[in-house]
């Protein structure tokens, strides 16, 4: 996803983890985790944090900085990929 993508996300829309930093040991997030997009919270130093809702069996809100945007793509564009990769596989 793009910065420009991630800051025209509206409330309400799920992403997807398409990677993860196996570095990062402070995260536990895998591969295909959602997040739902709460909003965009800007800090006095011209940072920001962005929101997200983490489902699961304890649903908790994630913070994360910009640079989220490598790690993550909505659910919509992932979904259209899967649909479009199935029809091009049918009509081989």
């Amino acid at each position: 996803m793009t910065l420009d993508e991630l800051k025209g996300l509206n409330h309400g829309e799920v992403v997807v983890i398409i990677k993860v930093d196996e570095s990062m040991k402070i995260y536990d997030y895998v591969v295909g985790d959602e997040l739902t997009f709460l909003d965009l919270s800007l800090l006095p130093n011209n940072g920001c944090y962005i929101n997200f809702l983490r489902s699961g069996d304890q649903p908790k809100i994630s913070y994360f900085s910009y640079g989220i945007c490598d790690y993550i793509e909505r659910k919509v564009v992932l979904e259209r990929d899967k649909k479009i990769d199935l029809l091009i596989n049918n009509l081989k």
